[in-house]
């Protein structure tokens, strides 16, 4: 392990309880749990003074060859994903007779913990699916099929959010599989066909095991069971899922047909995205029955129309907005008298507001107004990552850039990061961002009303993650509303010497107040 300076940090094994400290750094506090390949402490970092998370493979497989190679690409794996549903990684460590790998301690029980107690609600399951999609699909887009989804593997937070950790098992497109013959990897009950089978495993294996966590979750059982774990892998093989409605009845109709297609024993049956599935788990129950109503409304009326009843408009279902409005007036009028005119009145003043607020709405996004800029180094020591340079990236002259500190370690070593912060003129609704500048680092965009210096670190949560694979690199933010915009570097890139990122401009598009 390497910090920042480039020094190399030695291990201290004091033994293998509470108080061993790990690296000179890490001192072991208390279990949180154990698994087939590492035990789980609770940790404090003694340099940057915060808890912990401590994975420590155990002692009988950190001298077998595969398994530390498959720990350590645990490590790799999501080292490489920054998103605010997935636990960070923040250190790794591999001395003899101990491989270990330090991670975001999180505050909460696992989603197996959160069952025992009682079953899911479906609106909670679906928030929990839709949650878990936005994690997925950051693996996803970059090259990482999870392969082990199951409620030990999620965490929920005190504050009710959703975590997906432990990427153990993790396949990443352009590596081998580590899969030994004849074995199967994962957890039997949440296999997909595809992995019991020996076939090619991509994103939709994920979505298998996910469809599969939820519908235990709002029924108490999964999809398939058998006498032993062989056997509840391979029923899947052989015979179809039980329908999720029969096993709990009154679910939404679009909840269970978003489940069970990602139950479909062929993969092209599934949905292909985590964002499509995602996008399917938020769609209301009270939507839907709207869409059947108008749907049913829409074929009467169309029935209608071809009798010669009613015009062919009228099958449509669109009507001039101002028609309604003065014909409703009328009514009012009729019925009413005076009264009814103030009624009126205000129905149309409420309609022309409306259409104010829409027109609005329809702006397009354009140049916002940048005030300064600044580096950020919230965990530095004496290093200033050269702040005097920061203004350049917002000079409008892409001859001129700011560039942090040149490191050793590609990912910084014991720090999470550097960036670039941003103030905007004032408060404005971000809708995206371009960069220019080196290629090939990665990190998160952040958007907020505070000053991140005073937070002493960037947000917690709320992030896009960004790649500049090349440059220039544009990213959509989403209509983020805020005065700061934090560019955070987690990932500096390759570099045949010392690692660093220049960010030559940044440009702004939204809507100011």
């Amino acid at each position: 392990m390497e910090d920042h300076s480039g020094r190399t940090a030695a291990a201290t094994d004091g033994g293998d309880g509470a108080g061993r400290v790990i690296a000179d750094r890490y001192v072991l506090a208390d279990p949180l749990g154990t698994g087939g390949m590492a035990q789980v402490w609770a940790a404090d970092d003694r340099l940057l003074s915060r808890r912990v998370a401590v994975k420590i493979l155990h002692r009988h497989l950190a001298d077998d060859p595969a398994f530390v190679q498959r720990f350590r690409r645990e490590a790799v794996s999501a080292a490489r994903l920054v998103h605010p549903g997935i636990v960070a990684v923040y250190d790794t460590i591999s001395t003899p007779g101990c491989e270990a790998i330090v991670m975001e301690l999180v505050d909460g029980m696992t989603l197996r913990e959160r069952m025992d107690r009682g079953l899911l609600l479906e609106p909670e399951a679906r928030q929990l699916g839709q949650d878990l999609c936005q994690a997925l699909d950051c693996a996803h887009r970059n090259g990482i099929v999870h392969r082990d989804i199951k409620p030990a593997n999620i965490l929920i937070t005190a504050d009710g959010s959703v975590r997906l950790t432990d990427f153990g098992i993790a396949k990443a497109e352009e590596d081998p599989d580590l899969t030994v013959a004849g074995t199967l990897v994962g957890t039997a009950a949440y296999l997909a066909p595809e992995q019991v089978g020996g076939g090619r495993v991509d994103q939709r294996t994920d979505l298998y095991a996910l469809a599969t966590v939820l519908y235990e979750a709002v029924s108490g059982q999964t999809p398939f069971r058998g006498d032993s774990p062989a056997a509840t892998a391979l029923a899947r093989l052989h015979q179809p899922p039980v329908p999720l409605s029969e096993v709990t009845p009154g679910l939404s109709a679009p909840f269970v047909s978003a489940v069970m297609r990602n139950l479909e024993s062929s993969p092209d049956r599934r949905h292909q995205s985590a964002l499509d599935f995602g996008l399917a788990l938020s769609a209301s129950p009270r939507r839907a029955a709207k869409r059947t109503a108008d749907h049913r409304v829409h074929s009467a009326e169309g029935t209608a129309t071809t009798s010669g009843a009613a015009p062919a408009r009228v099958a449509t279902g669109v009507q001039p907005r101002r028609r309604s409005i003065v014909g409703r007036s009328i009514l009012v009028l009729l019925l009413a008298g005076p009264i009814g005119l103030i009624a009126a009145l205000t129905l149309e003043r409420a309609e022309t507001a409306r259409e104010s607020v829409d027109s609005r709405a329809s702006i397009e996004p354009r140049p916002l107004s940048l005030l300064s800029a600044r580096a950020f180094d919230p965990q530095g020591d004496t290093r200033e990552e050269n702040s005097a340079q920061a203004p350049s990236a917002i000079d409008g002259d892409p001859n001129t850039s700011w560039a942090t500190e040149g490191y050793n370690s590609q990912t910084f070593g014991t720090k999470a990061g550097v960036g670039l912060v941003v103030e905007l003129a004032t408060a404005s609704r971000i809708d995206s961002i371009e960069l220019t500048g080196s290629t090939g680092w990665k990190g998160v965009v952040f958007v907020t009303s505070d000053d991140p210096s005073a937070l002493g670190g960037p947000p917690e949560t709320g992030g896009v993650p960004i790649d500049a694979a090349a440059s220039p690199t544009s990213l959509e933010i989403g209509g983020a509303r805020g005065r700061f915009l934090v560019i955070w570097i987690t990932d500096l890139g390759p570099s045949a010497d010392l690692h660093r990122v220049r960010i030559a401009e940044v440009s702004l598009s939204g809507t100011p107040p």
